[in-house]
């Protein structure tokens, strides 16, 4: 059964707010622990806790003190060295959506190309072309040849097998024989 899910508001009823604390006390320390035994870290845990008298303090090696020293001693570069503020993780996201935003538009020139490629070859008259389109539509040709020119040089390597190079490719499926 799925848990609902929880509004994040403060409990009102004492009785209710401690047993949701020592609830989420102890998944909090489990979860910390799965975190050091699969990835192998140094991870501690101070707690607060309003109901005992002093903090709880969860480590997965003996001197947790030692492991802050370790971190306090680093050069500056070192401890932010993947730490990011709002500006960093604004930056960092704009630069992977520029990104992706160029290599969509590159394919989507290509697929232009290949419509205005594909009409002329069907007929249209070529003279309604700008210089620059022709260039590209050259381009293209030109790659397009180079890549046909690659399958059948691929495919004379294999007489009389069946070659499946873009199976093969994606799915490591090998040659089969042909009957």
């Amino acid at each position: 059964m799925a848990c609902k899910k929880v509004t994040l508001a403060w409990i009102a009823n004492d009785v209710i707010r401690k047993a949701t604390f020592m609830k989420r006390r102890r998944s909090l320390i489990k979860k910390v622990s799965e975190l050091s035994t699969l990835c192998g870290v140094e991870v501690s845990v101070v707690l607060d806790n309003p109901y005992e008298g002093e903090p709880e303090v969860w480590s997965s090696i003996p001197d947790p003190v030692d492991t802050v020293l370790k971190f306090e001693t680093l050069p500056q570069s070192n401890r932010c060295k993947k730490m990011l503020d709002q500006e960093g993780l604004y930056r960092q996201s704009n630069e992977k959506l520029e990104q992706q935003l160029e290599r969509l538009e590159k394919k989507t020139k290509e697929v232009e190309i290949d419509h205005l490629m594909y009409q002329y070859l069907g007929g249209r008259n070529i003279a309604d072309l700008t210089i620059a389109d022709l260039h590209d539509i050259n381009k293209r040709i030109d790659v397009k040849t180079k890549a046909a020119e690659k399958m059948i040089n691929y495919l004379k390597g294999y007489e009389g097998e069946v070659a499946l190079p873009a199976m093969e490719k994606e799915s490591g499926i090998s040659k089969a024989k042909a009957k």
